[in-house]
């Protein structure tokens, strides 16, 4: 039973903030936005090429499993209670017979990579679901962020193919729908795929005449339209949950017919359709726990860095990255006249040389859905002290006066002048004898941070399989640093060894901390299969 308290649908909580850097949202806007290009994300987004793919899995269609999912997590939402929801807690309530069948667990498969401390799961599912409907119709369902996962199962609930009428509309009201809620959110959630037979063999009364062994809802599968509605109307479907021999199967039907057919005939109107699906399928994400305050809906960052190395190298410091423009047409930016520069400032607040950028290869632009567009500026420098913030000042070469980006008004762009973790030292491998993967983790740490009760530590996160859920357990892993020898002018290198089970140690992130200054959400994704030295 989750004990998190959750709110009604119509009172969920947002709030309304501008971006700043970093943000804990920072990888879920990169899978949404950077689909293709110089610089892309394919987590999710090379998951469902387009409506129809199916993973190279005969009979698997990943959009419809994607809507599917989250339905089956939040209708169990139970509304005089305040429990149930969008929470992820289906991960654990995958081996009830109302949860059967490969589509759940395999949604679950999809997001565990992209699953950690600061990206929830049920924020996951929620991204999946509007990827998925955007594939397949261009519609966009406003995508908020901030929810909060359970860590048990919930009640039981979902409705199944022969649930009567009378407990359907029970289910339903429960979850805070009414009945024209229910017929929608049914006709939504069945625009696209279809029913396997070895999954629901009442409902399929001859084997399906090809080898997906799937009967689908209409005769437009993989497009996001409502000819589910319009056979339905017109009796030319051939949706199994409506034409099952046996009429106890025929869930669709019952759901449909309950209201005489008066809101299926208003979702006749392809309009309305859209217009219906785009509001109940957002209310259906945004059910979240009564403490949790959702963001506002998700919009791509107009000015992003991406830091890549940011070390001492020798006697001198190694700063490199690139800083993500936005240059779709309505920003009236132009990526190939633009001068981007870094404005730095030291430990002690000084100015320093400024740091130019030159345009990623062959024009360095990345693209996303909703025809966003954006361009990437790169840079490597030495700078003279290591820097404690930047700003960006950006100017076209055609005409203007520059503009200078503050990250939203918080003075710049932060970054710690203190622990610089050393990457060309930062390494990890994995021993398939043991089935253990070691990460060697390198940090330059400032010689006045360090007290004798004050040492420095990493922090990992421990990725642990868990029994009969496809997601891992997440827990942190401390770890205190030894200083080695070697000395770089006001600092002294301090290193750890880590051992992970299987190879999680390639997808997990860390954190450095001496007291109260830190380093946090390192990835080490990008460390490969390597070795590398320690500092001399």
């Amino acid at each position: 039973m989750k004990i998190v308290l959750l709110s009604t649908l119509c009172a969920a909580t947002f709030a309304s903030a501008k971006y700043v850097w970093p943000s804990d949202f920072d990888k879920i806007e990169d899978m949404y936005y950077l689909n293709d290009g110089y610089i892309r994300d394919g987590t999710l987004s090379d998951v469902i090429l387009n409506c129809g793919f199916s993973a190279f899995q005969p009979g698997v269609q990943k959009a419809a499993q994607w809507l599917r999912t989250p339905f089956h997590d939040m209708i169990t939402y139970d509304a005089a209670t305040k429990t149930g929801g969008l929470d992820a807690s289906l991960q654990f309530e995958l081996g009830r017979f109302e949860n059967f069948g490969l589509a759940l667990n395999q949604t679950f498969g999809d997001i565990q990579s992209s699953y950690n401390t600061r990206t929830s799961a049920s924020d996951l599912l929620a991204l999946a679901m509007v990827m998925a409907v955007e594939r397949c119709s261009r519609l966009e369902i406003p995508l908020r962020l901030g929810r909060i996962d359970a860590t048990s199962a919930g009640p039981s609930g979902v409705p199944e193919a022969n649930t009567d009428r009378k407990e359907m509309t029970r289910i339903f009201t429960k979850a805070d729908m009414s009945q024209e809620d229910m017929i929608k959110i049914v006709a939504c959630g069945h625009s696209i795929g279809g029913v396997h037979r070895d999954e629901s063999p009442h409902n399929i009364n001859t084997g399906p005449d090809d080898h997906s062994n799937r009967v689908t809802f209409d005769t437009t599968p993989s497009e996001y339209d409502n000819v589910v509605v319009l056979q339905y109307l017109n009796d030319t479907t051939k949706n199994p949950l409506v034409k099952a021999v046996d009429d106890r199967y025929n869930s669709d039907k019952r759901i449909y017919s309950s209201d005489g057919n008066v809101t299926m005939n208003k979702l006749s109107d392809p309009s309305y359709f859209l217009s219906s699906c785009k509001s109940i399928l957002q209310r259906m994400i945004d059910t979240v726990p009564a403490k949790v305050v959702l963001t506002d809906p998700l919009t791509p960052t107009d000015i992003k860095p991406y830091i890549q190395t940011y070390q001492r190298a020798g006697n001198k410091t190694e700063f490199t990255g690139r800083i993500r423009v936005r240059t779709t047409a309505s920003t009236g930016r132009d990526g190939s006249s633009l001068n981007v520069t870094l404005l730095p400032k030291g430990r002690k607040g000084e100015t320093l040389q400024r740091i130019g950028t030159q345009i990623g290869m062959g024009g360095g632009q990345s693209y996303g859905p909703q025809n966003e567009q954006f361009t990437w500026y790169e840079f490597n420098a030495n700078p003279s002290t290591e820097i404690k913030s930047f700003t960006i000042e950006i100017k076209s070469r055609n005409s203007g006066s520059p503009t200078i980006y503050d990250n939203a008004g918080t003075g710049g762009y932060p970054l710690n002048p203190d622990i610089l973790w050393q990457t060309s030292s930062t390494c990890a491998t994995y021993d398939s004898t043991s089935q253990k993967g070691t990460i060697q983790v390198v940090a330059a740490v400032r010689r006045s941070l360090v007290k004798p009760s004050i040492k420095p530590m990493m922090v990992i996160t421990r990725r642990d399989t868990v029994t009969d859920s496809v997601l891992p357990k997440l827990s942190l892993q401390n770890a205190t640093m030894r200083r080695i020898r070697a000395q770089s002018g006001e600092f002294d290198y301090y290193t750890t060894n880590v051992t992970l089970p299987g190879a999680t140690v390639f997808n997990t992130h860390f954190d450095l901390a001496v007291g109260n200054s830190k380093v946090e959400f390192i990835n080490t994704l990008p460390l490969g299969d390597s070795t590398c030295a320690l500092p001399r």
